[in-house]
């Protein structure tokens, strides 16, 4: 089991398997340009950062699962990162930042309850749907090329920048919408 405690930023460097998961309990955990996690589940508690830099995911490149508690917590996949993932969040006001790759596969990454929000980047490159829960969620995109999403559930408002394309392959309910 790899567990993230204390303030600041721990960084894994190359391959690293975890049989008992992961646990961010505070601070940053990054996985680097370059590296590879394996973790059945990756645990973000509150006020806690995984940030993927590079892949992570379950068992033999499988799906993992991650959860969150009932604070505010922070997933971020970075440009040239790649994350395969489910999620159940917790009741806090969560962000799920992608601006590289996310595989959800068949499941859902659900934000969870609470005033979420999804930001979406250049590149970004989503499979599967992302559920926003209950509260006022919020899908931000500052896009100025492309990017291209899945299913997008649960999400009460939406907020578009810049003059890029955003492809939408899967539902996109909403009911506030603000485009720039």
């Amino acid at each position: 089991r790899l567990r993230k405690t204390g303030d600041g930023i721990a960084t894994t460097r190359g391959a690293g398997a975890y049989e008992y998961g992961v646990a961010v309990e505070a601070g940053t955990l990054r996985v680097d340009a370059g590296a590879a996690l394996q973790a059945p589940t990756f645990g973000v508690a509150d006020g806690a950062t995984l940030a993927i830099d590079g892949e992570a995911s379950g068992a033999a490149a499988g799906s993992a699962h991650i959860t969150g508690d009932a604070g505010t917590s922070t997933v971020r996949v970075g440009a040239g990162g790649w994350l395969v993932a489910s999620a159940a969040g917790g009741a806090g006001a969560d962000t799920l930042d992608v601006a590289g790759r996310l595989d959800i596969g068949d499941g859902r990454f659900d934000l969870g309850d609470g005033d979420d929000v999804f930001v979406v980047h250049d590149g970004t490159h989503v499979t599967g749907a992302v559920e926003g829960g209950a509260g006022q969620d919020t899908r931000a995109y500052a896009i100025e090329s492309h990017a291209t999403l899945g299913s997008l559930l649960g999400f009460e408002a939406l907020e578009k920048r810049g003059g890029g394309l955003l492809d939408v392959m899967g539902a996109l309910p909403m009911t506030l919408a603000e485009v720039g």
